[in-house]
């Protein structure tokens, strides 16, 4: 059945979470953007619904992804995230 174009949308799951926001000092503004978007949204009284989303696995990664690619972004990952938090990324359940 087609959607009903007159149907009021009640909320729009937004996926977001304060730990998506990065300080960078380079030159690009994109680590800062979901921020500013999801506040500029909030003061528009969009009808939005923030979901905090859940870390992929490694696995679920290669559902997409070739394994070969996913294990050289999780070595370039490394490079940069301590070993510890890495841990939690690529863990399997």
């Amino acid at each position: 059945m087609p959607s009903d174009p007159t149907m009021t949308l009640v909320t729009i799951p937004v996926f977001y979470s304060e730990k998506m926001v990065a300080n960078t000092d380079g030159y690009s503004p994109s680590a800062a953007k979901p921020k500013a978007v999801v506040s500029a949204w909030k003061q528009l009284g969009l009808p939005v619904t923030l979901v905090a989303p859940t870390v992929a696995r490694k696995k679920q990664l290669e559902l997409a992804h070739d394994d070969i690619y996913v294990g050289n972004v999780l070595i370039s990952v490394t490079r940069m995230v301590p070993y510890g938090q890495l841990l939690r990324f690529t863990k399997t359940p």
